[in-house]
């Protein structure tokens, strides 16, 4: 009885704290459950894809920092941020594009430098296949820098200045539709997509000219396109930021980026898309012609193939009238066919009764037949 009402208590207590329990669970004291993991954005994996063909350290990269500014990843973001951010200049929101977070080094976050309060953002387009380069370096290398392996960094783009000046320098931009230009990213193809990589700095700006110049594009836009802007939220005019100073810029990620359409490409289409047209209208006249043309040949053929069937209609008639004019006559040449050759065997019989001489009738007989 003992054991039993022992068993019993524990039963009971058991029943109670499982209630306790349910009641953590679900009722006033219940702690808030970890949310399951949100789906992977699969344009982000895409780029990630793409960025691991590039066989780069791993060592370089701070997953921590990653963000996905796909359009629908990035939909709630304004498309212009940091407006009243300390350093005064607000950046263009890479929409389109997913990044992927860089280490940086120790001094960009010092309290004297604080590079993610006190510089402003900027972007650096350039081929992906310079990208191993840079972070091996762990800066943006100007055009005559030699490099850790012992080369000299060529001069892809860089010209002299109006004036003969050395134009010497790095250029950022705080617009993604700059920085993003084929010019300076030059797309390559990748599983059937065109891949682009732009990398996302922090800039001090509190540097005086001419170590720092913000200046318009310089890339021959103006002649190509005119008063076309290439971004909504920055000016043509103040588009690209040109310094010779090289450690005043940080990258801290890597942009990677599937089909982007470029502002390039939207102007290109327009450029050439009435000409186009203008191409399309005179095809279609010479389509409606030739379209005319046959309907005339096929009216003519038509009137053509009437008189021949009414020709071939009045043969068959002829034929007719024909076929029965012959054997009307077949069956009047038949009774008189008959009685010549009885006439004609009549006479060969009386010659040959009155013919006995077997010599005379051997040689009359050719004649008679």
């Amino acid at each position: 009885g003992i054991q039993f009402m022992a068993d019993k208590g524990k039963a009971q207590a058991s029943k109670r704290g499982r209630e306790k329990k349910d009641e953590d669970r679900d009722g006033k004291n219940a702690r808030p459950r970890k949310a399951s993991p949100a789906p992977a954005c699969q344009c982000m994996e895409r780029c990630r894809d793409f960025l691991k063909s590039l066989n780069l350290d791993d060592e370089y990269f701070n997953t921590e920092e990653d963000r996905c500014f796909c359009h629908a990843c990035a939909a709630h973001i304004p498309d212009v941020l940091e407006h009243d951010s300390e350093h005064g200049y607000p950046y263009e929101v890479p929409k389109g594009w997913s990044g992927f977070g860089l280490h940086v080094p120790k001094r960009g976050l010092s309290k004297e430098i604080q590079m993610f309060h006190k510089w402003a953002v900027s972007f650096h387009g350039c081929p992906s296949s310079v990208l191993a380069s840079i972070l091996k370096e762990g800066q943006l290398m100007k055009p005559g820098d030699f490099l850790l392996d012992g080369t000299q960094l060529p001069n892809r783009l860089t010209g002299e200045g109006s004036e003969g000046e050395d134009r010497t320098g790095l250029y950022t931009s705080p617009s993604i539709k700059y920085s993003e230009l084929d010019i300076y990213t030059n797309p390559v193809k990748y599983r059937g997509n065109m891949a682009r990589v732009v990398l996302q700095c922090r800039q001090k700006m509190d540097i005086s000219p001419p170590q720092l110049r913000i200046e318009g594009e310089t890339i021959g836009w103006h002649d190509r396109f005119g008063e076309a802007a290439i971004s909504k939220h920055v000016s043509n005019t103040a588009i690209e930021r040109y310094t010779t100073v090289q450690n005043s810029i940080i990258p801290y990620r890597v942009l990677v980026s599937m089909n982007i359409t470029t502002r390039e490409h939207e102007e290109t289409v327009k450029k050439i898309l009435p000409r186009r047209v203008q191409a399309a209208a005179l095809k279609a006249k010479e389509a409606k012609k030739a379209c005319e043309a046959v309907a005339k040949r096929s009216k003519d053929a038509q009137a053509k193939l009437v008189t021949a069937q009414a020709a071939l209609d009045h043969a068959h008639i002829v034929h007719k009238a024909a076929q029965i004019e012959a054997e009307a006559a077949e069956a009047q040449e038949g009774p008189a066919a008959a009685a010549e050759k009885a006439a004609q065997d009549g006479l060969v019989s009386g010659i040959c009764a009155m013919v006995t001489d077997q010599d005379i009738l051997s040689t009359l007989q050719p004649v008679i037949q």
